[in-house]
C-alpha cells in the first residue's frame, strides 16, 4: 500500500477503532497511535514506519507535531504519507476532496467512539454489567429524557411512548439492561442532570433547575436531591 494515514491522539486510546476509507477502487485505513506510542520502542509504531517507508525527516516531522500537540493541548492530528514523498499534515483547509472526506469520516467515527466510551448518566445505580447494545439504547433513552424533560414532566408511560414501546416492554428492557426499575432509572437521570446543571454554575436558582428537569415544585426537587446526594441543591449556589 503506497498511501498511509497516521492519526495521532493526545490522550484517548482508540487503537481498536477501524475506519476504512474508499475512493473509487482504492481502500485505505487509518493507523492510530496515542502520543505516548510515537516511539521507536513501540513495536507497532516501528512496524508502521517501516511499512510507510518513513525517512528521518518524516520521523522528525512527527516528533515536532507531538511537541506542538502537548504545548497547545491539540487532541488530534492526521498525517498523510504517499510513496517517497514527505509526510504531510492534513487539515480541513486542504483542498483535496478526498482529504476532506477522510478527515470528516475519521472525526465522525471518533465522536461515535468517544460517545460509546462515556459513562451512562445513570451509572451510579446500575446493578448489573451493561452490554454494548444495551448501553447504546440506554444512552439514547437518556438523550430522549434530556431533550424532553425541560418541556414537560416525564412519566414512565410517556417515556415508553417516546421509546415506541409499551410500558411493560420498557420496564422489561430497563430491568434487564440495568437491574433497576424504569421509575428509578428516570428519577436518577433527572437528578444527575440537575446536579450537572448546579455544578456548571450557570443557573441562578433552585427553582430554575427544578423546572428545567421536570419537577413541578422546587420543594419536592430539593427533598429528593438531598435524599440522593446528601446535600441541599441550594448549597451549590452559594
Amino acid at each position: 500500500m503506497s498511501e498511509h494515514f497516521l492519526v495521532i491522539t493526545l490522550h484517548t486510546q482508540i487503537i481498536d477503532l477501524d475506519v476504512p476509507l474508499r475512493e473509487g477502487n482504492k481502500s485505505q485505513r487509518f493507523n492510530y497511535f496515542t502520543l505516548d506510542e510515537i516511539s521507536s520502542q513501540n513495536m507497532r509504531f516501528r512496524e508502521f514506519t517501516r511499512t510507510a517507508s518513513f525517512t528521518n525527516i518524516d520521523l522528525e516531522t512527527v516528533k515536532i507535531i507531538g511537541t506542538e500537540m502537548e504545548k497547545n493541548g491539540q487532541l488530534i492530528v492526521v498525517l498523510y504519507k504517499y510513496k517517497s514523498r514527505l509526510t504531510k499534515v492534513l487539515s480541513l483547509q486542504d483542498g483535496n476532496p478526498f482529504f476532506l472526506g477522510a478527515i470528516g469520516n475519521f472525526l465522525q467515527a471518533l465522536n461515535l467512539y468517544l460517545k460509546q466510551r462515556q459513562p451512562l448518566v445513570c451509572q451510579a445505580i446500575v446493578t448489573v454489567p451493561v452490554k454494548g447494545r444495551d448501553c447504546k439504547w440506554i444512552q439514547h433513552l437518556e438523550e430522549v429524557i434530556a431533550d424532553h424533560i425541560c418541556h414537560e414532566s416525564l412519566s414512565v408511560e410517556t417515556l415508553a411512548t417516546l421509546a415506541c414501546l409499551s410500558t411493560r416492554q420498557l420496564s422489561r428492557r430497563i430491568r434487564s439492561a440495568l437491574g433497576v426499575s424504569p421509575r428509578k432509572f428516570l428519577r436518577e437521570v433527572q437528578l444527575q442532570l440537575a446536579k450537572r446543571a448546579l455544578e456548571s454554575g450557570e443557573v441562578e436558582s433552585v427553582f430554575q433547575v427544578a423546572l428545567g428537569q421536570g419537577f413541578e415544585y422546587a420543594s419536592t426537587f430539593s427533598k429528593l436531591f438531598k435524599q440522593r446526594f446528601g446535600k441541599c441543591p441550594s448549597k451549590y449556589l452559594c
